[in-house]
């Protein structure tokens, strides 16, 4: 899927800061279910790596700040925290990233 260079250089702006995020609203109730159980795979996958998790890596803490949102804040491209038929992320997967 391609896209104009235009829009290109919005998401580009955003990510530096020169332009504001784009809106989004908290995952419903209904969507937190799948989200939760990705949540603690991500955390007990760090554990497992021997990474530290601190406490506030907490879900309903992390959901109350924003992190969980119906679509990137970038891009605007809905986000789908639906299982997928295979491993590995997808243009629409929602990711978590260690920032040491």
């Amino acid at each position: 899927q391609g896209m104009s260079d235009s829009k290109a250089r919005r998401i580009a702006e955003r990510l530096l800061g020169l332009r504001p995020l784009l809106r989004t609203r908290l995952l419903t109730f209904e969507k937190c279910a799948r989200a939760k159980c990705a949540f603690w795979n991500t955390k007990g996958n760090a554990r497992q790596r021997g990474i530290a998790v601190d406490h506030s890596f907490d879900f309903h803490m992390l959901r109350a700040a924003g992190f969980f949102v119906d679509a990137c804040r970038f891009t605007g491209i809905p986000l789908n925290y639906e299982k997928k038929p295979r491993r590995g992320g997808y243009f629409d997967s929602p990711s978590t990233d260690r920032i040491d």
